[in-house]
């Protein structure tokens, strides 16, 4: 009887988030992602929602591997609660594994979860499956898509991805290996179809380095810009922009996207912002007065507040109507509610 191969979504169907896919095939599982997804507004004190890993739970002796397409939260998220219930090797590229490393030390988990680094191009054999890493763009670095080689035929699983043929970091697209895949055959292809429905196509990375360049040119007053973090790219050349244009740069974070480091590293980033001359930081949340201490010790100071609420009246009082705002995440509920302040007062 021929062995057969299953594909089966667990999460990221129809939604944004919880992305995890288990592929099987003779026996024998390999899981692609393990992300999380955001409470909506009716889940009340939820923190996140993960994955229903039943199915996995069951089968967990059949497992042979997690690979990992990216280093974005609805990607890797849920790892250590699911970890916590089902121990298994974790592949990735070298950015996606300092992410994961950041979770796993978090829980207790870096001593029990064998964590192995990857680099696009290479494969790796994980009993029935081999599981080849294939370059693409996306808003973070070292993203991959995934060639998945059984005897019965390759399914191409691409993550999240853009086609950009001019990104910062001069990183284009595997196309060719892409190609060469087709011509080879392939048995199922799983895309990533986010905006799928719009029409035209995504510009690259550097339209927004050029956009940034008119909007600093053109203006006198004080500019905000927000953005993912994760986005290394975006963040770059908001500083070329304002470099160029001899803007100088205050950084603002929220202490919600740092909560999971020690306080030796938050003072560390306080010491470092000091360090590299920022003029201005602005911390909150519990842990921000460990970044202030740190900026301090370096010869720098930051602004820190216990709450966002605090933070919000303080900086609104501050930025007054002569700021000019670029804002651009699709979470960023803080600074929504700092822009509905400013917009009340104006």
């Amino acid at each position: 009887m021929a062995e057969k191969l299953k594909i089966i979504p667990l999460g990221g169907l129809n939604e944004i988030g919880k992305n995890m896919t288990a592929y099987e095939y003779g026996g024998e599982i390999i899981v692609v992602d393990c992300g999380m997804a955001f409470p909506g507004d009716d889940m009340y004190g939820i923190d996140c929602v993960i994955p229903d890993v039943s199915y996995l739970i069951k089968n967990k002796s059949r497992i042979r591997g997690l690979f990992i397409t990216h280093g974005h939260e609805d990607h890797i998220g849920a790892i250590p609660y699911v970890l916590k219930q089902i121990n298994m090797p974790i592949y990735c590229t070298r950015l996606t594994a300092g992410l994961i490393k950041l979770k796993l030390e978090e829980h207790q988990l870096v001593k029990s979860t064998k964590l192995i680094t990857v680099e696009a191009g290479k494969s790796v054999r994980a009993g029935k499956f081999t599981v080849e890493f294939i370059h693409v763009n996306h808003s973070i670095a070292d993203s991959v898509a995934f060639a998945i080689h059984t005897k019965m035929g390759t399914i191409v699983h691409t993550g999240d991805f853009k086609i950009d043929s001019t990104p910062i970091d001069g990183e284009v697209i595997d196309l060719a290996r892409l190609g060469e895949l087709g011509k080879e055959g392939v048995l199922c292809l799983c895309a990533d179809s986010t905006n799928v429905e719009r029409p035209g196509f995504t510009p690259s990375e550097k339209v927004v380095g050029a956009t940034f360049m008119r909007q600093f040119q053109n203006c006198d007053e004080r500019i905000i810009v927000t953005t993912f973090a994760s986005n290394v790219h975006r963040v770059q050349q908001v500083l070329d922009a304002a470099a160029q244009c001899g803007r100088k740069v205050a950084v603002l974070g929220d202490m919600g996207e740092l909560g999971d480091l020690t306080d030796q590293a938050h003072y560390n980033i306080g010491a470092l912002a000091a360090m590299l001359g920022i003029d201005e930081v602005v911390a909150i949340g519990a842990k921000a007065e460990k970044i202030a201490d740190g900026a301090a010790q370096s010869g720098g100071s930051v602004t820190h507040f216990a709450t966002k609420e605090e933070a919000v009246h303080e900086l609104t009082d501050q930025l007054g109507t002569d700021t000019a705002m670029l804002v651009k995440a699709s979470h960023a509920m803080h600074m929504e509610t700092i822009v509905k302040e400013l917009e009340a007062q104006t």
